[in-house]
Formats: C-alpha cells, structure tokens, sequence
C-alpha cells in the first residue's frame, strides 16, 4: 500500500511549544445530572440601560501594572484597554467587559479594527455567536440576547453562558451556589435542559473531529469543568468525553483547547493549550486571571486588567494520519517509500501585516527535505509593487511590470503641491482627451504609456485613433495605424473590417457584463470620497495656477469605459496590455511635475484600459482569446482600483493607500479571464488556453514560487534563467494568484467572495480575512497548500478548507480552439529548499511557497530551523 504525505509548514509565532504539563487531578467519567427550574421559568432581571460611552472611555491601565514576565515564551501584543472578562468572536473581533463601574457588572465594549465602541447594558458574562449577535447575563441571573441594537430577555437563574456554533444557546443554572455543579440547560427558541452539570461552560466553533485516548472528540459540542477542575466534552447527546488535567477556565480553538492551571489564583494561572491531535498538553507561554480565543489569536487578560494577545496558528488538519510538530527541529524518519511532501511557509507575523507593507524581516536559515540538494529562493521586498497590469503577446507568460505602479504613483503624488487654502476650486470640466460623450466615427489624440516589460520607465505618446464601436457601457477606441498606413495590419484588415469591429465590441461588451455581474461596478459619484479637493494645478509649463482640483477625475457623464486597441508595433517590447491609474487624475494636477525631472505622466481623464493587437496571433486568436480574456483582465484591475482608491474613505489619505496587493489584484483578473471566457463559450468552464498556462507553469515548479510575495524563479523551461528570482515573475506568479482565487472563489461563495474582494474597503491579508470566512490569511494559504496537495495526489479531502473546488490539477481542459491542455498536479522532485537571512534575503512579511521532495525508503526528512528565527508548527497527513 502506498502512503502519500503531505507536510504543512507555517513560519509564524508558534502557538504551542514547551514540554510543561498539567497533573491530571480528580474527577468521575460521568458527570451527575441534578434537578432544577428551567430558567424559561424564572423572569430575567432588567438589563440595565446605560448610555453609550465614547472610545476614549476606554482606557488601559496604568503602565507597570503588569509584569512582563507574565507575557513571556509567545510573542503578545498588548491591545488597548482594559478588561474584566474577554469574549473573542468568530468573526475575529473581540467583545470584553471593562473593570467599570464598581459592582459584579461591567460596562459592555466591542474592539474591531483597532477601535472601542461601547454599546448599552450591564453584565457578568458574555460571548459571542457566529452570526455576530452577543449573549450576556447579568449578576441576578438573566439571560439575554443582543441583536443589532436590541436585548431581548430570555430567562433567568443562570451563572454562565456560551453561544454555540449553530447561534443558540448554552447556560449553566445559579439554583446551588457559588462553586457548585450547576445543571446545564439549552435554548435553541425553547428551553431543554441536558445532562450534566459544571461551573464552568464554553462552546466550541471546531468543525472538525478529533481522536483522544478517551474518545472522540466530535464538532463543534460543549467544554464543561466541575467544581473539582474536571474537563469534559460532549457534543450535547448526554455523552462526555474526558480530557485529562484540571482547569480554572477554558476556550476552544481549532484542534485544540486553551486553559488555565488549577486552582483559580488572583494573580493568574500559567496557560495551558491540549493539543487534540496530538493528545497532551504543552505551554505555550503567558499566564492570567482569563482567556478567550478564536481561529485568529488568543487574548490574555491580566490582573491588572490589561489586555493581551497573540496570533494563532491554523491546525495543520490533514487527510487521514496527521502529526503535529512543534519544535526547532523535526526529522521524521519513514519506513515506506515516500510519494510526495508538498510544504507551506510563512515568515514569521505573516499573518498580521499585509503584504502589500513596505515591511520586511531578515529571517534565520532555514532547510527543509531529504538528502543534500538545496534550492535557494530569494525574495526581494516589496517596494516596487505593481498595480499595472501587464500580459505579454502570444502565449501571454511575460511578467508584468510597467510605468505608473502602484509605488511609483505614490512617490509622483508626494511630490504634488496640496490645495492651498482659500484656493479657487475648480471642479469641472476637465480636459479629456476624448471630449464630452464622444459617438462612433469620433477621433482623438488618445496618450498612451510606451515601456519594456521590467522597465521603471516610459514615454507617453499620443495615438491617433478612431471610436469605432459603442456599447452601452463601452467605447471601443482603434489605434489608426491598424486600418491604414505602413503599420497597418494584415489580420485586422485580412476579413471584413466591421466584422472584426464588431467582434471586438461584443468582447468588451462581455468583458464588461462578466466582471461587474462577478466583480463589482466600475461607478463612482461626485461625492465620492476620492473626489475631494485634495491638489493644486499647474498650466503646461509647470507654472502653479492658484486653482485647487479633486484628487480624481468626475466620472463621464455617459459612464462608458473606454478601450484602445493598440498596434502591437505601437506597443514596448512584451507589453501585451495594460490598465493605468493615471488617466483618474486630473493632468493639470501631473503638470506640477514638469521641470522636477522624470516622466511626467499624461492623462486622457477618462477611464481607459489598454489591450495589443498581434499580428503573428492571427484573427481568430485575437479575437476569439486575447481579447475576450485581456479586456477582462485589465477591466478588472479598473473597477479594483475604484472600489479601493476612489470609493472607500481612505482614498481621502495622501498615502494612496486604497490599491490591493499585486498577488490578490492579479489573481483576480487572472480569475476574471476564467469568467469571461465562460459567459462567451459556455462550453470551456476555463480560460484554457490563458490562465490555465500560468497555473500549468506554478505546478511544474511551486517550491520556487511565494504566493503572496509574487515573487519566484521561472525555469529555464519557462523562458526563465533557472536561478534568478524576479519580482512580478512570469507566469508561475500569475498562476499562484489565479489558483489561489480560484480555490477561494469557490470556497467562499462564488459571486459573494469576488464582489466582496472589491467593496470591503480593505486590502491585503485583512481583505482575505474578511473575505474568506475570517480565518486569517496563514491560514488560508495553509489550506490552499493541502488543497493542492490533495488534489496533485487525487485523493478525497476530509474537510471542505482541503477541496480545492471546481480545478482539478490532474485532467485534460479543451479550450475554444479544441486544443487540449493536459495538467499533472504538482510534481514531486527529490530537492530541498534554504532561505538563509545571514545572505542578506528579506522576504516579504506573508512569503509564501510549496516544496515537493521524494525521499527514499527509511530516509529521514528534516525540517530545521538554524537560527530559531521562524517557530515552526507543521504537520504530516498520510493517506
């Protein structure tokens, strides 16, 4: 029989490490069941109304309260605050009760993305549900329910609480005192009380099962203690399950429980995590007077009030056998023939800063496979991101790179004069190239952007062209040069001129259907945030105007988008098409570059997107592939850049900062593709002959490519040297970005994922957080490594986190043409891979890579951590 591994290795803060365990104390395997009155029964005391204090009520303690010793092993993060009682939610925030006002009940605050915000109510517990509504209970024992803006009573007599995955709800009763086992009742819109008794509850969020020596440990369920520190674990039938150990508190994770030691100590009990898959207890470091967790991080409360909290890592959760390993040092040696391992790596806090920072870590050495070879893969920071999208012609694997990047936008933007104050306003008209509702058989001057693929720099020129079609959202511009003189070309002319017009039209028109219908829509209002009064103008020569203008253009009146179809000779070498922020700004605004050096860009002040046409493509490739799929492509880097930069509100902050990260932003349009090509033939669910290439190319060699770096190093027999690492590399870079929103396409809800992607208002790692049912991005990445891996081998996932959904890397795809493209899932080659910070490497916080590697028989696979830089957690699944 063979046995297929896979290894998942996250470079992050290690959630569990250490070897201290709890002394298991007394304690029955069954759990008395004592009678009491439904709290269905008893009337729940008032809830109090209390008015709603500002943010800054919230206030954290006095500095020196809290020794840091307290706060060692694991890196902690102090939050803002304080805290009597701390509720971690699902969805990643964080609920707590402050330490006012004096009395058994606080006041009630809610933390989310770095801000407090109190709402009504007083109470002794709390905890959140799933679906983001609050549970509370107050000191005289009611039971309440807080949604939106409104408590609703449910009951009375209950000590403790907790919000179940399905949203109902758990609570102990308060008939026997302080200390004793209290009966535990259920509402689920009635009341119905279970067997068992405890004083302390806490529901579990995991979906998966778990094998300890005293059972199983099911989905999701209840953790209860008793009055003697016993744990237990029933799914909620009167059946338990045991864990070993005692506890004065506890919180579920995913694939394990924290707790603190026992007995309870006002001054904080050491924390414990048991790991559910590799059964026993470890201390990850860190002690408290409380503790929630979520998938995303673990919150301590100190005496003192004070709040603390460190990220956690996803459970290495795999298909069937999974070992977990935490340690500086893991060598696993096999007694069968190994198929394939397939890894994951994460700088360390990859999953707490997005990768769209400027930020960067030199990490330790690190060496991961079998036998002596090494691969070393450099990744460079990112300071030159792109947010230009660029394809090559043909076969479309050139990187992307070009002009008016993201940083280099933001670098022209500072140099900018600011609106003066008391300045003259001038909001309309500009001055678009195009004019004002410009109808077929128009010309214009239009500028265009000239540049080498991996070039920083460009020549503007204008192009003479004609609009030759106009849909209802769409004006299709053709560059003259193709319909007459010297440059003008054989395929474009080769049929009837106002079929290939036609065509061209319908695949814009498509274009535009498929991504707004999947995306998000390209419009904006004049009250847009982006469009305040943000710069001063210049005239022609570089001379300040006094007048002020809107960081960005006024949308056109007859919101079309517009595209030119450029000659290819028209076009900088491997520059295949593109989409540039600059034609949003106004060029009077760019006029105050002149005479500061560099490329001042020229603006057309209309929204255009830029596609090649290719002679050596033929007619029919150009128009039945390049442009369905390339006016698709960059439509949707258009309608990205407005949902980020233009519409949320911090595209009013001079540090540009509403543009999405190159790895989500290009993986997107390359999905984009995949949609497009779909709504116009039907019968290729896949941009075969496009998308799937880059993909086809990321498998061939993952281990040299980071994900959400965007970085890797093409093989010689993609058109790449081999050794070199490239940022914005060639197709293995589009094809991580398009398998990975591919894979959370279908994960997270199809349409509601990508149009989410758009209109969050946030970018990066955070995006794919809110995105991607709040799991952190580690995590993601993580899943989509053992997706892959699952996948390459064709075997059955065991949770739906390892499906990689609708793209089967082993199977042959037909494209529109009726050429086949054979995919072979992820190959297995006997290497290892070295990332060494002593060479001077700074990868990007978040890299991100596979390795494959095939020992042989009895060899010992090593995973080592030189320089104790990363704070390895991996796993091993064997099928």
């Amino acid at each position: 029989m063979h046995r297929y591994y896979f290894v998942a290795l996250i470079l992050a803060i290690a959630g569990c490490s250490g070897s201290s365990y709890m002394t298991p104390q007394s304690g029955g395997g069954v759990l008395d069941t004592p009678q009491s009155i439904s709290p269905g029964s008893i009337a729940a005391p008032p809830m109090a109304k209390t008015a709603v204090l500002p943010s800054s009520a919230m206030q954290s303690p006095p500095d020196g309260l809290t020794p840091l010793s307290m706060f060692q092993g694991v890196s902690y993060t102090q939050v803002p605050g304080t805290a009597s009682y701390a509720a971690a939610a699902p969805d990643g925030s964080l609920w707590v009760l402050s330490n006012a006002p004096a009395g058994a009940d606080k006041y009630i605050w809610h933390y989310v993305s770095g801000t407090w915000t109190n709402i009504t109510g007083l109470a002794n517990h709390i905890s959140a549900a799933p679906d983001g509504s609050l549970y509370a209970s107050n000191s005289g024992g009611g039971a309440y329910h807080y949604v939106g803006t409104t408590w609703t009573a449910l009951g009375g007599g209950v000590s403790d609480i907790a919000a179940a995955s399905d949203n109902s709800l758990y609570v102990l009763s308060n008939g026997f005192g302080a200390g004793n086992n209290e009966p535990i009742y259920h509402y689920t819109g009635t009341w119905s009380q279970i067997p068992g008794a405890g004083v302390h509850i806490a529901a579990s969020n995991d979906a998966n099962s778990h094998v300890i020596p005293a059972g199983v440990i099911q989905p999701y369920g209840l953790y209860v203690i008793n009055a003697g520190g016993s744990i237990y674990y029933t799914p909620g039938n009167g059946t338990y399950v045991q864990l070993p150990g005692a506890a004065s508190a506890i919180s579920p994770s995913s694939g394990g429980v924290f707790v603190l030691g026992y007995p309870s100590n006002g001054g904080g009990n050491v924390i414990y995590y048991y790991d559910l898959d590799t059964p026993g207890y470890t201390v990850p470091g860190g002690s408290g007077v409380g503790i929630s967790a979520n998938s995303a991080n673990l919150y301590a409360l100190a005496p003192s009030g004070a709040i603390f909290s460190t990220k956690l890592l996803p459970a290495a959760v795999g298909v069937g056998f999974m070992r977990q390993m935490s340690a500086s040092k893991v060598t696993d040696t096999l007694g069968t023939s190994l198929t394939s391992i397939l890894g994951v790596a994460i700088s360390e806090a990859g999953d707490q800063t997005s990768s769209g920072s400027a930020g960067t870590m030199t990490l330790g050495s690190l060496t991961i496979g079998s036998g002596t070879t090494a691969q070393s893969t450099a990744l460079r920071p990112e300071s030159t991101m792109s947010h230009i999208a660029v394809e090559g012609g043909g076969t479309h694997l050139s990187a992307p790179d070009g002009p008016d990047t993201t940083w280099q936008v933001h670098a022209l933007l500072q140099q900018l004069p600011r609106a003066a104050a008391g300045g003259v306003t001038r909001r309309t008209p500009f001055d678009s190239t195009i004019g004002t509702n410009p109808t077929v058989g128009a010309t214009a001057s239009i500028w265009a952007a000239v540049f080498a693929i991996g070039s920083s720099t460009a020549t503007y020129q204008q192009v003479a062209s004609t609009l030759e079609y106009q849909g209802s959202r769409t004006n299709v511009w053709i560059d003259n040069s193709l319909l007459t003189g010297a440059k003008s070309s054989a395929s474009f002319q080769g049929g009837a001129l106002a079929t290939t017009i036609a065509a061209l039209g319908a695949d814009f028109d498509n274009a535009y259907a498929s991504d707004t219908s999947h995306f998000a829509s390209p419009d904006y209002p004049d009250t847009a945030p982006g469009r305040s009064v943000m710069y001063g103008t210049c005239d022609n020569t570089g001379a300040a105007t006094g007048m002020a203008l809107p960081q960005y253009i006024t949308e056109p009146t007859d919101k079309r988008v517009n595209v030119l179809v450029l000659n290819s000779a028209n076009l900088g070498a491997g520059v295949g098409g593109y989409f540039s922020s600059v034609n949003y700004f106004p060029q009077a605004v760019w006029n105050c570059l002149i005479g500061h050096g560099g490329t001042v860009p020229m603006s057309n002040e209309a929204p255009f997107i830029y596609i090649g046409w290719f002679d050596a493509n033929g007619a029919p490739y150009e128009l039945n592939e390049d442009a369905v799929r390339g006016t698709a492509h960059e439509l949707q880097h258009l309608i990205n850049f407005v949902n980020h930069s233009i519409l949320p509100a911090a595209a009013n902050s001079f540090a540009f900062n509403g543009s999405e990260d190159p790895f989500i932003n290009e993986g997107l349009s390359m999905l984009s593709q995949d949609l497009a090509v779909n709504r116009l033939n039907s019968s290729v669910p896949f941009d075969v002959a496009d998308a799937m290439g880059h993909a086809q190319q990321f498998l061939s060699s993952p281990q040299n490519y980071s994900v959400s770096g965007f970085i890797g190093i093409d093989p010689a027999s993609w058109g790449g040297n081999g050794t070199t690492p490239r940022y914005n590399c060639g197709g293995g870079c589009y094809g991580s970005g398009y398998l990975f929103q591919r894979y959370l396409r279908d994960r997270f809800g199809g349409d509601a994922y990508t149009a989410g992607m758009e209109t969050s208002g946030v970018t990066g790692f955070a995006n794919l957080q809110v995105n991607g049912g709040n799991e952190p991005a580690a995590g993601l990445l993580g899943d989509f490594a053992m997706a892959i891996a699952v996948n390459s081998q064709q075997m059955t996932p065991t949770t739906t986190a390892f499906n990689l959904g609708t793209f089967n890397t082993r199977h042959t795809y037909t494209d529109q043409f009726g050429f086949g493209r054979t995919l072979t899932g992820v190959a297995s080659s006997p290497a290892a891979i070295a990332v060494n910070g002593s060479s001077g490497l700074t990868p990007p916080l978040g890299g991100f890579a596979f390795f494959g590697f095939s020992p042989s028989n009895g060899e010992a696979v090593s995973i080592v951590d030189n320089n104790g830089a990363f704070g390895l957690v991996g796993g091993l699944a064997q099928h």
